[in-house]
């Protein structure tokens, strides 16, 4: 048991004892004045030697525990050495006062010590009563030693905490002060590990970043049941942020170990005086992050205006700009006119308005594709369809020890707004079929493509025709079929582009 326990024993036996011998000696009802006023003389010395010993174990306890009750004690010691009845009445009435507002007590033990009080002023009236008056009065202020020293054992932190609600209302924010709180355990912690008074007060705050050479005191094993005390005291806020005025959160404690002074509690706290919110339409934002439709019909794109092209860029998205994602974004490159395409802000935008104080109406809105230009206006598709054909020609030559039949299949387009009108890829499959002079047919699947910018005019910069995409030789044509698709490739047939 710690020291703080035993001095709590000690003052409880000592007022259990001097409230019975008090009980034998006072009989308010029954008992003759002068036997009275001679037993109660008689109790008083004994009593007032009590008190004194009691007085002295005090001092060993605001010593070690702490100041709260170091002006209630003294008055005592200053009535036990005096034994002045009138004294003794203003101090028992200042010391019930004291007890009553710096300490919680049930109902039953505030009004029995008021009642106390009472009748002490009471009996000061009736002469035959002064003895007894005396006597009751040592009783009480034993009474409120006993009840001092063990509240005073009892720390509440959740009465400790005082908070602050700051921001706006919906995104409020809690704060409190925490490193006080810390304080306080760390404090506790250590002084019940062995540290003094002194060094506990100099150290608390900082428990977890100390070591011996920096604090001069305590041994590692007391240092370590310090941080192990510490960890014994849970403290939490239900809710400490997106508050709104109005709700409550509630502060809770938990206290896993006997030998520190703090008590299991819960306080609730409203929140209040939080800023109110401007609300904005997402038209209104669609408006300020302007959209436009890219592309060609069935191989159209939408972006933002401001939606940066190089992936090196800070504010460079592919999915949108920093307001909106496009959350079709696996019809990129597929769109035709009349698509309805989802919109929805970002949730980092959505927190970037609430910090301001600004709340949005809706998070998602639709957009209609309008505007996109017939694939026949693009001029040139044919000629890339061409110069495939060419350069799969050039790569599957006749030897004389090898023959192939080359077979035209589909073709498949693309589109990309990564230049300022947008480039186009224009693949086409072929069935390759190849028959050496000493072995038998063997049919493979290949690919050529060609890319191009696209000019104002709509039509093709030959000049800018490269060889694309190149998926190798497979036998595998369904699997090829699949790699296209994922890239972002579409049939093309007769000027029409259509999604597989």
């Amino acid at each position: 048991m710690s020291e703080y326990g035993k001095d709590d024993n000690i003052n409880r036996n000592e007022s259990a004892n001097l409230n019975d011998d008090n009980l034998k000696d006072t009989n308010l009802d029954n008992t003759d004045g002068n036997e009275v006023g001679n037993s109660s003389s008689e109790g008083l010395n004994q009593d007032a030697s009590n008190i004194s010993d009691i007085s002295k174990e005090a001092d060993k306890t605001t010593e070690s525990k702490g100041t709260a009750a170091e002006g209630i004690l003294g008055d005592i010691k200053d009535t036990a050495s005096k034994i002045n009845l009138q004294d003794g009445i203003k101090s028992a009435k200042d010391n019930f006062k004291n007890v009553k507002e710096n300490f919680t007590l049930d109902e039953q033990n505030r009004e029995g010590l008021k009642e106390g009080v009472n009748i002490l002023a009471k009996n000061l009236k009736n002469k035959k009563g002064r003895n007894i008056a005396i006597a009751v009065g040592v009783g009480i202020l034993v009474i409120i030693i006993a009840i001092v020293l063990f509240l005073n054992r009892s720390i509440s932190l959740e009465d400790k905490v005082e908070v602050k609600f700051s921001g706006y209302n919906g995104s409020g924010v809690l704060d409190y002060n925490r490193e006080e709180i810390d304080q306080i355990i760390e404090k506790e912690a250590l002084k019940e590990a062995g540290f003094s008074n002194k060094d506990a007060e100099r150290l608390a705050g900082n428990l977890d970043n100390l070591s011996l050479d920096q604090s001069l005191a305590g041994t590692p094993e007391e240092f370590a049941n310090a941080r192990r005390l510490k960890d014994t005291v849970q403290y939490a806020f239900s809710k400490e942020e997106n508050l709104k005025n109005g709700e409550k959160v509630k502060f809770t404690v938990k206290c896993y170990s006997d030998d520190l002074p703090f008590k299991d509690g819960e306080k609730e706290f409203k929140v209040k005086g939080l800023e109110k919110v401007k609300g904005i339409k997402i038209k209104d934002l669609l408006k300020k992050n302007k959209i436009e439709f890219v592309g060609f019909d069935g191989i159209g794109k939408i972006k933002f205006s401001d939606q940066e092209v190089d992936e090196d860029d800070d504010d460079y998205y592919e999915d949108g700009n920093e307001v909106f994602v496009i959350k079709d974004y696996d019809r990129q490159g597929k769109l035709k006119n009349g698509d309805k395409v989802t919109l929805s802000i970002r949730d980092s935008y959505v927190n970037d308005l609430q910090d301001s104080g600004k709340t949005v109406d809706k998070k998602t809105i639709k957009v209609t594709v309008k505007g996109l230009k017939k694939l026949n206006e693009l001029k040139g598709l044919d000629a890339l369809i061409e110069a495939n054909d060419t350069s799969i020609r050039a790569d599957y030559e006749n030897t004389e020890y090898m023959t192939y039949n080359i077979e035209k299949m589909e073709n498949f387009i693309k589109y990309d707004s990564n230049a300022e009108y947008g480039t186009v890829s224009m693949l086409t499959i072929y069935k390759i079929t190849s028959k050496g002079s000493s072995s038998d047919a063997r049919v493979e699947y290949n690919t050529c493509s060609q890319e191009a910018y696209i000019l104002s005019d709509g039509s093709i910069d030959f000049d800018t025709k490269s060889s694309d995409d190149n998926y190798g030789s497979t036998k595998d044509k369904e699997n090829l079929l699949a790699k296209l698709k994922k890239d972002g490739y579409i049939m093309y047939e007769n000027n029409k582009a259509e999604a597989q």
